[in-house]
């Protein structure tokens, strides 16, 4: 896994932000990544999109085997049909209070 050095709370390339220093663990807890570019607004229909944009979305996973194949990751059964691996679904939406 690359590490990526940054001062603490420093905005990094790709909108990633460092509340600490990802060099002194593997603990990813501390990054956030946004991107200001993003044409539509965040909703259960959005966010698994937004997600597959982030650096923290593995393009191995089972999500993306689905998309090379044009199959719809969250159609219900797709996942199903694909050998065990990483797959992404939200579990929950809440909307805007």
């Amino acid at each position: 896994m690359a590490a990526i050095s940054a001062p603490p709370s420093s905005v990094l390339p790709g909108g990633l932000t460092s509340a600490l220093d990802p060099t002194a663990s593997d603990d990813q807890t501390g990054i956030t990544w946004h991107d200001p570019m993003y044409p539509h607004v965040l909703n259960r229909f959005t966010v698994m999109h937004y997600f597959e944009l982030s650096p923290f979305f593995d393009r191995n996973s089972n999500n993306m085997i689905a998309r090379r194949k044009n199959l719809d990751p969250a159609a219900p059964g797709v996942l199903d049909t694909l050998p065990p691996g990483i797959e992404y679904v939200v579990e929950l939406d809440q909307g805007p209070n």
